[in-house]
């Protein structure tokens, strides 16, 4: 429920900053102008808009000079959660992707298995833990690419959107995947990944009743790699200590009409 109630926020949100953007930030020159002596450029004239069939892209900011100059916005909405879901997949999927060693793909899966059976469980056992963190070091950078923009090269830009606040960071996207790429791997009590601060990887989880298998069963959804990111701590942290350079921030304003 919590997961339905964060994506629906999103959507609102959505929809919301478009709104903005076209009306008030876009109208703006000297919004322009801050973001661009920041280091976030956008293409002249340009429009918001939502993008169709896009997993990473939520909103696509496109010219409207006719010169085919676009890019797209990650958008990462503040609720009440602290933890927000940035990629889930299965790990026949990861496998490929990183041309994963059979250790370590036997790692995963004996750690999803046993996470499955026991919510208590340890997920990367510490036997296990040097080996883990040794295979996601050599491909983090990949990795961070994967969970923030897949296949989807235009995607520049992530925003970050406080609705309590009312305050919204945009934070050039190859200097956060660099970030990140340079963070410690390190490991919870219970075994879960952390990337640094604001990322951790584990079980998906969620075994609902409607689902006609056995929750080890590696097809079972709760089965899938999940990446949740703290993006307030990072907004915060990035704020007061310019963990990015090429960020710009401001207040959305909303109209009482």
């Amino acid at each position: 429920m919590g997961g339905r109630k964060e994506a629906r926020q999103g959507l609102i949100a959505e929809k919301f900053l478009i709104d903005w953007l076209n009306n008030k930030f876009f109208l703006d020159q000297n919004y322009l102008d801050v973001c661009k002596s920041k280091g976030i450029e956008f293409p002249k004239n340009p429009y918001a808009l939502k993008p169709k069939n896009r997993k990473k892209c939520d909103i696509k900011i496109i010219s409207r000079s006719g010169n085919n100059s676009s890019l797209c916005i990650t958008l990462k909405t503040i609720t009440n959660a602290s933890f927000h879901q940035i990629d889930r997949r299965w790990l026949d999927k990861w496998a490929r992707i990183l041309d994963m060693p059979q250790n370590i793909y036997n790692i995963f899966t004996d750690a999803i298995k046993r996470v499955a059976e026991n919510g208590n469980a340890c997920f990367i056992l510490p036997k296990d833990r040097e080996i883990v963190k040794e295979f996601l070091n050599s491909n983090l950078t990949k990795i961070m690419r994967e969970i923030f923009k897949a296949d989807e090269e235009d995607v520049k830009v992530l925003a970050i959107y406080n609705v309590a606040t009312n305050k919204i960071c945009f934070f050039d996207l190859e200097e956060v995947i660099e970030y990140f790429a340079k963070s410690e791997i390190t490991f919870s009590n219970k075994g879960i990944i952390k990337i640094g601060e604001f990322i951790t990887i584990q079980r998906k989880g969620g075994n609902g009743s409607h689902i006609r298998m056995k929750k080890t069963d590696l097809r079972h959804p709760g089965n899938q790699l999940q990446f949740k990111f703290k993006p307030l701590e990072f907004m915060k942290s990035c704020l007061n200590y310019s963990l990015i350079k090429k960020t710009c921030c401001f207040e959305v304003e909303v109209s009482n009409t």
